[in-house]
């Protein structure tokens, strides 16, 4: 009985007889997924820095609306000026004013870091906002030092504390101004960032 042989015939010799439109090559979608070491990783990583200025903010707000409503234990703990306390303990109206701002302010801090994550939409001046929000926390988180050499009253756990949450905040909003930059604050950024590619390549 005879063996049958096969044989395997070269693509470009097969093309020869294979009508035009056949031999137009169609794009196929290759998945590339980047390395660890990649920029979109890098971008990933920088991120966490403003999750954790998204959530001080946050923390900010809940902080000084509850202290309009807890009294002026609240204002002594969290170590604010003399006559705000006795505000708060005469019932006037400074207390609760200048928390309600402070809580106002600290949830336009929020939303700026919200909108570089890309999770509200852009806010007016978002860069500009970014940066200076990202200046005013590392300002007051580095003044401390200069200030504790005349005030030993500042030489405490509560300042030092605060100097170093003000600090993070301050590098996450940094941080912020940098993705927003970049572009990574809206959703065609952050597929950029991801950890897969999606490009098209011919097969020519």
């Amino acid at each position: 009985m005879r063996k049958r042989r096969f044989t395997t015939t070269p693509r470009a010799a097969t093309d020869d007889f294979l009508p035009l439109r056949a031999r137009v090559a169609a794009p196929t979608m290759v998945f590339r997924p980047e390395g660890r070491t990649g920029a979109g990783h890098c971008m990933q990583k920088s991120r966490v820095w403003v999750y954790v200025a998204l959530l001080i903010a946050v923390s900010g707000v809940v902080i000084h609306i509850g202290a309009v409503f807890a009294g002026d234990a609240w204002f002594v703990f969290f170590n604010a000026p003399p006559s705000v306390v006795a505000s708060a303990r005469a019932g006037t109206w400074l207390a609760p004013l200048s928390a309600s701002v402070i809580a106002l302010l600290m949830a336009l801090c929020a939303v700026y870091a919200a909108s570089a994550l890309g999770w509200v939409r852009r806010p007016p001046l978002q860069r500009i906002g970014l940066a200076g929000i990202a200046v005013v926390c590392l300002l007051r988180a580095l003044i401390l030092p200069v200030l504790a050499i005349g005030h030993p009253e500042l030489r405490n756990m509560f300042e030092v504390i605060s100097a170093l949450v003000w600090g993070t905040a301050g590098i996450g909003f940094a941080v912020g101004f940098r993705l927003a930059r970049a572009g990574h604050g809206n959703p065609a950024g952050r597929c950029a960032a991801g950890p897969i590619t999606m490009s098209c390549v011919s097969s020519d």
